[in-house]
């Protein structure tokens, strides 16, 4: 017989905060571990939210999870938005996870004070990094799931020496995060205007100009590339 590791609540005192338009307040979420996670995740209609930034999800997350960063209320960096999330929500349950902090339970308090049903809400704890570990384990089920949409990275310039540092660059930070991509050097002067840029070198990914007139670090690149804010 499978035995199911029970849910427990999480509850804090009574508190509300203000901050950044999110308002929080005391509720209680159930805290599940892997055996739960995966038996919701088999279920029908149950919804995994991935809280990690753009590039981690990218580099690998469960198979099916939306992407909606969230870090603490009032937090500049959160993507989560109350619109987008009661609408992937529909009618099941509801997984919050990140790398196996608190990211993740902030998300799920926020989702309940939003309006969606507490007995509807779920804090996957370990997150990710569990679900990678004990997957494995299996024979069969769900496996980690990788972002695979190609990215198009165009590097706009005459061929002076800084776009071929920043053609490096890019290509670089595409490697280390693990997608598919194609690189493409634009040196028409005719092009490089049409896509509105003034100053060179230039990044755009996916059609968008991410930056122009500087190479962007590492850490900047990553994310114009990954599609993080």
């Amino acid at each position: 017989m499978k035995c199911l590791l029970p849910s427990f609540l999480i509850f804090f005192a009574s508190q509300v905060q203000a901050l950044g338009g999110d308002r929080v307040e005391a509720v209680k979420i159930s805290l599940i571990g892997f055996e739960r996670a995966y038996e919701l995740h088999l279920a029908t209609g149950t919804v995994f939210i991935d809280n990690r930034p753009r590039e981690k999800y990218a580099a690998g997350h469960i198979p099916g999870a939306l992407n909606m960063p969230y870090f603490e209320p009032g937090s500049k960096e959160n993507r989560m938005r109350r619109g987008e999330l009661t609408e992937a929500a529909g009618d099941g349950a509801i997984v919050f996870y990140c790398t196996g902090f608190m990211r993740a339970y902030h998300a799920a308090v926020q989702a309940v004070n939003w309006g969606l049903p507490p007995d509807r809400v779920y804090w996957y704890k370990g997150g990710y990094l569990d679900w990678a570990v004990k997957i494995g384990n299996r024979k069969s089920g769900s496996p980690v799931e990788k972002e695979n949409r190609m990215k198009k990275i165009q590097v706009l310039g005459m061929g002076c020496a800084k776009c071929n540092n920043l053609y490096a660059a890019a290509e670089k930070a595409a490697k280390e995060l693990g997608v598919e991509y194609e690189m493409e050097k634009i040196s028409d002067i005719d092009k490089i205007t049409d896509m509105g840029v003034m100053m060179t070198p230039a990044l755009a990914v996916d059609g968008e100009v991410k930056s122009s007139g500087r190479i962007p670090s590492p850490e900047e690149l990553k994310k114009f590339i990954s599609g993080g804010k």
